[in-house]
């Protein structure tokens, strides 16, 4: 369970790449800002506001996370995340005077209309998304935004880096804010602390005031069975 694909590699699905004549077809534009890594804007403000993934996870509905990118010149991918649980890639176009993400294989697939606001942000459907980076580092924002900064451990320097890495942590290299919630055992907000050529771990963490407290998650469970709780705590960071 702790041993899991994170949200990050869920965003993309793999499929077939097809030309489609419609792709630059309409009156429409596709905005040259729109590349990057687009979250739900109800989401992003309860995570600010709770400083917990999981309750933030309660307000995602059905788009969670939209990163577009060039595939080339002229067409326009579109990894879709689904409740942070689960991916798609599909594809933009211009449509009928609009913008449409679509499914080129697949015609069933839901189709959403992307009407760009006039704030810089972008709707699918009724979904509020705002922009929080490029296609490659925008993830990073998001647990930068919650815990990054410098910290004092113990009269040592701890800093979380903008670009997901962690000094001074022990041997940690790399961290991560776990953001799928939809089928978690521990009863938690969680993040990922990763070591070269190891395993990613996993804490339970609160954000207290100035200090950032990890904890331990213990297995209780038996064999075939899932059930932890959280443990005792390894890591009580002061926020400098």
């Amino acid at each position: 369970m702790l041993n899991r694909i994170f949200p990050i590699i869920l965003l993309v699905a793999i499929l077939g790449s097809c030309n489609n004549s419609n792709n630059n077809a309409g009156s429409a534009k596709i905005p040259d800002n729109i590349g990057g890594y687009w979250v739900n804007a109800t989401w992003w403000q309860e995570l600010q506001n709770t400083k917990s993934p999981m309750k933030a996870a309660e307000k995602t509905g059905d788009v969670a996370a939209a990163i577009f990118h060039h595939e080339d010149s002229t067409r326009w991918l579109v990894d879709l995340s689904y409740g942070w649980h689960e991916g798609q890639q599909l594809t933009l176009r211009t449509k009928d005077g609009g913008l449409q993400v679509y499914d080129p294989m697949n015609a069933t697939v839901h189709q959403y209309n992307l009407v760009p606001q006039s704030d810089g942000s972008i709707h699918l459907d009724d979904t509020p998304m705002v922009r929080l980076g490029d296609a490659y580092t925008g993830f990073n924002v998001i647990a930068h935004t919650l815990v990054g900064g410098q910290y004092d451990l113990d009269g040592k320097t701890v800093v979380f880096n903008p670009k997901g890495t962690v000094v001074g942590l022990d041997d940690y290299y790399r961290y991560e804010l776990l953001l799928d919630y939809v089928a978690e055992d521990v009863p938690a907000d969680q993040l990922m602390l990763s070591k070269e050529g190891r395993t990613p771990e996993f804490y339970a963490f609160k954000i207290e005031g100035n200090h950032l407290l990890l904890y331990e998650i213990d297995d209780m469970g038996g064999k075939e069975e899932f059930k932890y709780e959280v443990g005792k705590l390894k890591y009580d960071l002061v926020k400098k």
